[in-house]
């Protein structure tokens, strides 16, 4: 049973305090036992506070049981229901919990939406049969926010309405006798649209017997991948015709039109700008990197110098760049400096006059913006200390306000060790034949005429000339590759 009120009571039973609640209303339910008699106290709780108070009790609805489901009648029907207190039945089909019943015998064939509304989220299933044990559900046909079934005249159909939760609704349904509706979607929405030919009727349906064409129309940059749903075709074909004899969904696909690599988008000068969509990408196998909706842009360096791309959309954009011909045997580029926001990303690289660079966009949000700029003759030189504030690189000359130094420029790097530790070496890439890099004035050089030009804190050298041994420690730097790289190595 549910008890309820309105007002700010407090509720007691025979054998003590049931529920106490300070409200302008409130319910609570009980199991009632046939033939026991239950006394409700109602008082004032709060602050003794006197009013008006409105009681009602109810019990379980009347079709919660199979066998109690109430009979509908017509073509149009509105119905009043409610499923506080209902249960489900131990051989009932998968049910939430609290269901009710319905039985509806069709008067003509043709499509029938059925639906059920209500504060508490309802669930309409639609079966065939006469008991609860062997009730076989009806399939529906779903699109622009609608569920219908199709009808046999004569054939009586049992409606349940159920859900996780409790409370009234409004049951409707509509018979359309001897019409069916054609939903028609695309997916990506932005990737196309489809036409119907003749147009469906003011209530979206096709007399029975109709043929329909159905064009499948791909937006600028999308390339149509098939036909779903109720028919299924490839994308050779952008047409297809259906004959309606029952309700109908279909929808089209569309993909990228630089969703493979192989049909790479170009990208051309030293300056770029084009707006793109992931929606409705794929992955390729053997295809880099572990994101599944990509696209991917080619672009053809003009000339030599450093270029950034900059990468935008609404959240966590992506972006890789390659080189290589094959999405199989794709190489990472070297990057300088990274930038990363949740709506933008950016990486910066040394271009190389005439090489190809392949791009490869995702991200969480499918519509992006990319960018690209080149700045002909300039490069970028991004410097670091490891681990982080274990010591400083002083940049001799510095950068001008875009971070980049001109073609040629001869530039001094310093390794500075923070008190207490040991430059070890340099690692990267590293431009020129010097590289000067910081040791304390107590290490000893097993050669002296290994050291150029001392300072007080810095000695030149030429890492291609010899190999170089700094001891401190017990540790020394062993070896210095063409490229400036070095390791620093036990004693032997």
């Amino acid at each position: 049973m549910k008890l309820s009120w309105a007002g700010t009571p407090e509720t007691t039973t025979n054998s003590g305090v049931v529920a106490k609640w300070i409200a302008l209303s409130s319910e609570f339910d009980f199991q009632a036992v046939d033939g026991t008699t239950y006394f409700i106290a109602v008082e004032s709780g709060y602050y003794f506070r006197q009013g008006n108070i409105e009681l009602s009790l109810a019990g379980a609805p009347s079709n919660d049981n199979f066998a109690n489901r109430q009979l509908l009648n017509g073509a149009a029907i509105w119905a009043n229901g409610g499923n506080i207190l209902a249960t489900s039945e131990s051989n009932e089909p998968s049910s939430n919990g609290h269901s009710v019943w319905y039985s509806w015998t069709a008067s003509a064939s043709g499509s029938v939406a059925v639906s059920a509304s209500g504060p508490a989220y309802p669930f309409v299933t639609v079966f065939t049969g006469n008991d609860l044990s062997t009730l076989i559900p009806v399939p529906r046909t779903y699109g622009g926010g609608a569920s219908v079934f199709d009808a046999v005249a004569g054939i009586t159909y049992q409606i349940r309405v159920d859900g996780y939760q409790t409370g009234n609704f409004i049951l409707g349904l509509s018979l359309f006798e001897g019409r069916y509706p054609l939903f028609s979607s695309a997916y990506p929405s932005e990737g196309g649209s489809v036409l119907l030919q003749p147009s469906p009727d003011t209530n979206g349906m096709y007399a029975a017997g109709t043929s329909v064409t159905i064009t499948a129309q791909p937006s600028s940059g999308f390339v149509l991948s098939g036909f779903g749903g109720s028919v299924t075709t490839s994308g050779l074909t952008n047409q297809i015709v259906e004959v309606m004899n029952g309700s109908q969904s279909i929808y089209a696909s569309f993909y990228p039109e630089n969703d493979n690599f192989a049909q790479s988008m170009q990208l051309a000068g030293s300056s770029a700008s084009i707006s793109g969509s992931t929606d409705g990408a794929s992955n390729e196998p053997g295809e880099p990197g572990y994101w599944c909706q990509t696209v991917w842009y080619s672009w053809v360096a003009p000339a030599s110098g450093t270029v950034t791309f900059w990468l935008g959309s609404a959240n966590q954009p992506r972006m890789n760049i390659y080189t290589g011909t094959q999405v199989t045997n794709l190489q990472p580029v070297f990057i300088f400096s990274y930038g990363e926001s949740r709506h933008v990303t950016s990486q910066t690289l040394e271009a190389v006059a005439g090489m190809t660079y392949q791009i490869q966009v995702a991200g969480y949000a499918p519509s992006f913006e990319l960018q690209l700029s080149l700045l002909e003759g300039f490069y970028a030189l991004s410097e670091s200390a490891y681990p982080p504030g274990r010591g400083s690189v002083l940049v001799n000359p510095p950068p001008d306000t875009n971070g980049l130094y001109a073609a040629g420029i001869e530039v001094s790097l310093t390794a500075i060790p923070a008190q207490g530790w040991v430059f070890s070496g340099w690692s990267g890439t590293q431009s020129g034949d010097e590289l000067d890099f910081a040791v304390p004035d107590d290490w000893k050089p097993e050669r002296a005429s290994d050291i150029q030009s001392p300072t007080a804190n810095q000695r030149r050298f030429r890492p291609s000339d010899h190999d170089f041994r700094y001891e401190h420690n017990g540790y020394r730097i062993e070896r210095w590759s063409d490229e400036g790289t070095g390791r620093a190595c036990p004693r032997r």
